[in-house]
């Protein structure tokens, strides 16, 4: 059963489209990353979602319920936002309360709701404090035990880990998914950290101009991006310039790379065609020495960098300059510049694109 779903979501200020035409639905109990850059509509399609502001156009159900035209306090929704949005001028206890009196919870079960809440975010007796005096990571477990306490179908948080220093913020990733786990609840969760959002979710839509671009798992999504446009969102790719020589089935493509014949697997909607001009791609991580992968490449180095866990090499393979990534232990002595490679690549993980 779906948790959220949404159809055909536009949202428009003016001659701006922030939304185009988004569908998506996310499971009950699912842990769903909404993954996109600055400008993309993540906080847009949030904001629909939570019944902040009414959308230009499209439907949105959570549950079996449409809620489109709701109002936020009907639509059983705890949200956490990036800044927390807590009230300086009141106690833990009552920021927590505040969501509950909104809904009108009964009076005496007030104190019973805020309790639980803050013990579920590790905050038992905190209700006193006063919010200027909690750390950043306590203020941000506030803002959670206050999203929780009304007993949301959904949970939405928009970056909510941004204004967090690197240790903490990792900390609290692991904290936020393990309490998910442990509650069943469905959370969509906004970010532009693809490492976020990729160690959080079980899938993650990636969202560029206002547009859905994919739904995948993170592996998959990461391994196998249906577009150029996301696989460089994602991360740094290899593109070499190959032509389509055979077609099986409409699903196997057979090109050759490097000298050598590969068959790759290319799915039937890609409709190629040989003779077609295309570009071969694969991740500088998917790469490694000579036999290590089925595909055999060697080369001359033309740069070489120490990243702490990894090398970068960059590499001229006589076709094409590349950029291979491979973790320190690999290459324990750096290479020269001017130094000859042999190096392989995986073919498992190489995908065709449209020049």
């Amino acid at each position: 059963m779906s948790a959220i779903r949404v159809e055909d979501l536009h949202q428009v200020y003016g001659a701006y489209h922030a939304l185009r035409g988004v569908s998506l639905e996310v499971r009950e109990g699912e842990f769903f990353g909404l993954l996109g850059p600055s400008g993309s509509g993540k906080t847009t399609l949030l904001r629909l979602l939570a019944g902040f502001e009414p959308s230009s156009r499209g439907k949105i159900w959570i549950g079996d319920r449409e809620v489109t035209h709701l109002p936020p306090e009907k639509r059983r929704i705890g949200m956490v936002f990036q800044n927390y949005a807590l009230f300086p001028h009141l106690s833990v206890g009552a920021n927590v309360a505040y969501g509950l009196k909104t809904i009108r919870v009964p009076k005496a079960e007030i104190p019973g709701r805020v309790a639980d809440a803050l013990a579920l975010v590790e905050l038992d007796g905190f209700e006193p404090r006063d919010v200027h005096s909690l750390s950043g990571g306590q203020q941000q477990r506030v803002a959670l035990a206050r999203a929780l306490a009304p007993h949301p179908k959904v949970l939405l948080m928009d970056e909510p880990l941004s204004n967090l220093d690197a240790r903490l913020r990792l900390q609290t990733r692991l904290e936020i998914r393990e309490l998910q786990r442990r509650l069943g609840m469905t959370t969509l969760y906004v970010t532009h950290d693809k490492a976020e959002a990729f160690s959080l979710s079980d899938r993650v839509a990636v969202l560029l101009d206002g547009e859905l671009h994919q739904v995948n798992p993170p592996e998959a999504l990461y391994r196998s991006p249906a577009t150029l446009r996301v696989a460089e969102f994602l991360g740094e790719m290899n593109l070499i310039p190959v032509m389509v020589e055979e077609v099986r089935d409409g699903a196997t493509a057979t090109i050759r790379f490097l000298g050598q014949q590969v068959e790759l697997k290319v799915g039937v909607s890609a409709s190629w065609k040989p003779g077609e001009s295309a570009l071969a791609a694969f991740r500088p991580e998917a790469t490694g020495p000579e036999g290590m992968f089925s595909l055999a490449g060697e080369g001359t180095v033309r740069g070489v960098s120490y990243e702490g866990e990894r090398w970068r090499l960059s590499v001229d393979s006589g076709k094409a300059s590349l950029t291979l990534a491979w973790p320190w232990p690999w290459l324990r002595v750096p290479l020269a510049s001017g130094s000859p490679l042999r190096f392989s690549v995986s073919s498992e993980d190489m995908v065709l694109f449209r020049p």
